[in-house]
């Protein structure tokens, strides 16, 4: 019996294997650098994030030192200032008060007497209100009291008086009267209304 002998060519088969195999590789290379470009670009999308919190956290961290130093400071003014109020309120109880008082005369125009306990240091009449704060602050240097100086005070008026209600409505008398304060800090001073 003879024998028939096949003889199988497999080269194409082969060709074929290594094509597939290099599309593979080549694909999962693809793959490989996709995935390590998406990780680079989620390590840099970290990174800035972490350094825009570094960032404001540095921000919030000196508003918090600013904040503590004006709290320590306003805490050291207020033991450095006790005293003077306290003086001040002493001066109060002796009847040492500035006393502000608004008057009409008769040609109508408004008139402004400041006492010191019962000493007058000062009057004048009024043609606006930046006059009137002018005349004021002249009026408290005239007096000697200094710019850190705890001052209280009052600003008294009469409401049924005919011609204050222009005076405290249109022009009002009150607002020089709190742009001493920007001169004098510490310049306390109730406004009353003393008509019944």
């Amino acid at each position: 019996m003879k024998r028939n002998r096949i003889f199988l060519d497999f080269t194409t088969l082969l060709d074929i294997t290594m094509i597939i195999l290099f599309w593979f590789i080549i694909k999962s290379d693809a793959s490989a650098n996709e995935a390590r470009t998406q990780a680079q670009e989620q390590i840099a999308s970290i990174a800035a994030e972490a350094e825009q919190e570094r960032i404001e956290f540095e921000l919030e961290k000196e508003n918090w030192r600013k904040e503590a130093e004006s709290e320590l400071e306003r805490i050291k003014s207020a033991d450095e200032n006790a005293a003077k109020n306290q003086q001040a309120l002493a001066g109060v109880e002796k009847g040492n008060i500035i006393h502000i008082q608004l008057d009409i005369n008769e040609e109508q125009i408004p008139h402004i007497k400041v006492f010191y306990g019962k000493k007058n240091i000062g009057e004048f009449d009024i043609n606006s209100a930046k006059d009137a704060t002018g005349e004021l602050i002249s009026i408290f240097e005239n007096a000697g009291f200094a710019k850190d100086s705890v001052m209280i005070g009052i600003f008294e008026y009469d409401g049924n008086q005919e011609g204050t209600a222009s005076v405290m409505v249109s022009d009002p008398i009150e607002r020089p009267i709190r742009a001493v304060s920007e001169e004098y800090p510490y310049f306390y001073c109730a406004v009353i209304n003393i008509s019944k």
